[in-house]
């Protein structure tokens, strides 16, 4: 059956746009026993079925049941109280010196100074902290409280006085789906938190909550259709371990510098979550269970991406594509136009490149695509500084982007040179 007449089916069953999904809205159904009983799995097991996956050779074909088995043991080790007793954090933090001396010593190293950028600087004091042997060691413990950048767990402190905050938290339906998707504790660095219903929730779940709800609302599909996702910049995991908890079935890829993605492993892992660096694998097939790959931008495009996916793909940039140089702007734009949906957020401009004279010339490539943009939070989108955008492509045989009061969207919050002309006549 076509995914159009899905959709349309969908649409007719569901109780509200934005929808998530059957699947979406109950999480992972092995980890819902949760504190219910003995957990079969030892630590020592799993320790040692994740040292299996790791050192699997894609090459040879045994990468992908060294990783199933990886993803199963770590699923009944996720029924536990604790996730993270002396013997896990020792080998996730083994974990993480192995693989910074094997992935960093094989990529370019932010050593050239003078610094040219915020960024270079940022990966130069990660990778530092990543390669030497008493920092890997004591990296859990010591990355937020002495403040080593990028300082990923302070992002989402801004959403705190967000007016997308208090939007999210005026809709019952994400609030409950907030419920759903912690149940499963996060095991992250928490900087704020946000009290909900008599319950305490870290800034950064409810600002990738946000970014989820808008998604769902404004693209008025179904999530459930959603097979593949491509996150660019992927700050600490946290979108990627939101789809996980809500039950996400697809593969999900952060597509960011080898630095972060050694980062993203330690806290998605020490949360419970199967993530895989995309440089071990090789082109391993595709699992029926949930995988998130983290892949390397200085190697090329995922392997695992299945081209014959792409309108059931998803690209996210949640600032950090629009905050990329031009070249690494330019390398991935090929890969991701034909994608079903392109969900970006942006400021006006970022180092020198001005973000909507950008987006206006990028959007010739997206013929396909129905295209709105509009202002985050404020009355006027020419009074926006410093609450930047959103950028919404959904490609023309999946439906159109609604412009909702309930998203900040309307009239006078529509950019039109960045909006298809007969969605922006409002």
């Amino acid at each position: 059956m076509p995914w159009t007449c899905l959709l349309l089916l969908a649409s007719l069953l569901r109780p509200s746009d934005g929808y998530l999904g059957r699947d979406w809205r109950h999480g992972h159904a092995r980890f819902r026993a949760r504190n219910a009983g003995s957990v079969e799995v030892s630590c020592a097991s799993l320790n040692a079925a994740e040292r299996h996956a790791d050192v699997a050779d894609g090459a040879t074909g045994n990468a992908a049941p060294a990783v199933q088995r990886f993803a199963e043991r770590l699923a009944q080790w996720r029924q536990n109280e604790e996730l993270t007793p002396p013997c896990r954090e020792e080998a996730l933090h083994e974990a993480l010196c192995r693989d910074s001396a094997w992935l960093l010593n094989h990529s370019r190293r932010w050593t050239k100074y003078p610094r040219e950028t915020m960024w270079e600087g940022w990966m130069a004091d990660l990778e530092s902290h990543e390669l030497n042997e008493s920092e890997c060691r004591s990296f859990g413990i010591d990355y937020k409280p002495k403040g080593w950048y990028p300082q990923v767990f302070h992002w989402g402190e801004g959403f705190l006085s967000h007016p997308a905050m208090a939007k999210l938290l005026e809709d019952e339906e994400y609030v409950d789906v907030l419920f759903r998707s912690s149940e499963l504790v996060s095991n992250a660095p928490t900087a704020q938190t946000v009290t909900v219903r008599g319950s305490d929730f870290r800034t950064e779940r409810l600002q990738a909550l946000s970014h989820l709800r808008i998604l769902a609302r404004a693209s008025g599909l179904n999530l459930d259709e959603i097979e593949q996702v491509v996150e660019f910049g992927g700050g600490s995991g946290e979108m990627a371990a939101l789809f996980f908890d809500l039950g996400f079935h697809g593969s999900y890829f952060i597509y960011d510098l080898p630095a972060m993605l050694l980062m993203q492993r330690f806290w998605l892992r020490r949360a419970g979550i199967p993530a895989m660096l995309g440089a071990k694998l090789g082109k391993m097939p595709r699992s029926s269970q949930a995988q998130i790959f983290l892949e390397s931008s200085k190697s090329g495009f995922p392997l695992r991406l299945r081209r014959a996916a792409k309108r059931h793909s998803a690209f996210f940039g949640f600032y950090s594509f629009t905050e990329a140089d031009g070249q690494s702007r330019a390398r991935l734009r090929p890969f991701i136009e034909d994608f079903g949906v392109i969900l970006l957020t942006f400021w006006q401009s970022f180092d020198y490149i001005n973000n909507l004279d950008y987006l206006e010339k990028w959007m010739t490539s997206l013929g396909r695509h129905h295209v709105l943009a509009w202002s985050v939070a404020s009355e006027n989108w020419l009074e926006n500084w410093p609450l930047g955008y959103y950028f919404l492509a959904v490609d023309q045989e999946l439906g159109s982007p609604k412009c909702l009061l309930e998203l900040n969207c309307g009239p006078s919050t529509v950019v039109p040179r960045l909006t298809s002309k007969w969605l922006w006549d409002l």
